[in-house]
């Protein structure tokens, strides 16, 4: 949760700070040649308690860690698997992409990295955090190190490592075998994990993958540049489009929306200007507050579904509010 005794603003830009260490790849919120944003980018109005009932209704999370809790040893003779586990907020890692760059300074995760790169196959498992309850996400995904350079000497040891990693697959975590470790930070979360079975798709989808990239590109074509000309919404293909919508459509449109009101706020009297300062910072962080449950909402539906139609869906689902708000603007 944002401290309230800090401003919007403040907490906006810690997130940006966090979105720029943690997933470096993100193409600029306003690629050079791109279009004019939209005139009024309005965001549908719901009320935080809206909001995490539809986080806690519709995503599947673990039980609350016990502290007290004593460990767990297990065999994995059923096709699972016990990995390391790094949690990482509410960012969207897209399955099958490449090149996700991290960068560790916490002793347990200096020690997960040491301990991976013994293995042959250097592998972890990645996945959100419910920023409300703080309880972890039954489907996350495996990160597979494909690169790793020490920097503690170019940072005076306050980081250890940059790592950069492919998204290999979507696990289902079964159970977390040392879950003292979470409130106390001795050593980093291992899981008991199963990979997510894919279902066949038996109807012909090309209609609504049509339909879902249509909606894609009326909605974004103000925001992102015209390089996105190649996304489609195939079965692998629809991965890149939700991370193109997730990690840029999405904050680009609330870094409009953040210029908008300071704008207003800049084009007030000084005693309009107080009056309503407090009325702009709510609305700010009413829209921060949308942005980062649409993220975490429609990411782990994804991520959860068992099936190309599944994701079709609730990529279309969430996307139609938008296309309401973009038609209204215009």
């Amino acid at each position: 949760m944002i401290p309230r005794e800090i401003g919007v603003v403040l907490a906006l830009v810690a997130v940006q700070v966090l979105w720029s260490q943690i997933y470096p790849l993100l193409k600029p919120l306003a690629p050079e040649g791109a279009a004019a944003p939209p005139s009024k980018p309005a965001t549908p109005h719901k009320t935080a308690e809206q909001l995490q009932g539809e986080i806690q209704s519709e995503l599947k999370w673990l039980p609350p860690l016990d502290p007290h809790a004593p460990e767990h040893i297990v065999a994995s003779e059923d096709d699972g698997a016990v990995l390391p586990l790094f949690p990482l907020g509410t960012v969207f890692y897209a399955p099958f992409s490449s090149g996700v760059q991290l960068k560790v300074f916490e002793p347990r995760y200096r020690q997960l990295f040491d301990d991976v790169m013994s293995r042959p196959s250097p592998r972890f498992v990645v996945t959100a955090i419910d920023p409300d309850t703080e309880r972890l996400a039954e489907v996350g995904v495996v990160f597979r190190v494909d690169n790793l350079t020490d920097i503690a000497a170019r940072t005076g040891d306050q980081m250890k490592y940059v790592a950069k990693h492919t998204v290999v697959e979507r696990v289902r975590i079964r159970q977390v075998l040392n879950p003292h470790a979470w409130k106390d930070a001795s050593t980093y979360l291992r899981v008991d994990v199963k990979r997510l079975e894919e279902a066949f798709d038996p109807d012909d989808l090309a209609g609504l993958e049509k339909d879902v990239l249509a909606t894609f590109r009326k909605v974004t074509e103000a925001v992102l540049s015209a390089r996105y000309g190649h996304l489609e919404a195939s079965r692998n293909g629809l991965w890149e489009l939700a991370d193109v919508w997730i990690n840029q459509y999405l904050p680009s449109r609330l870094s409009v929306l953040q210029g908008q009101l300071q704008q207003e706020l800049r084009q007030l009297s000084p005693a309009e200007a107080a009056q309503r300062s407090q009325e702009l910072r709510q609305r700010e962080l009413s829209a921060w507050r949308h942005t980062v449950n649409d993220q975490l909402r429609l990411g782990q539906r994804l991520l959860q579904s068992t099936s190309h139609k599944q994701r079709l869906e609730a990529f279309f689902e969430a996307a139609q509010p938008y296309l309401h708000a973009e038609t209204s603007a215009r």
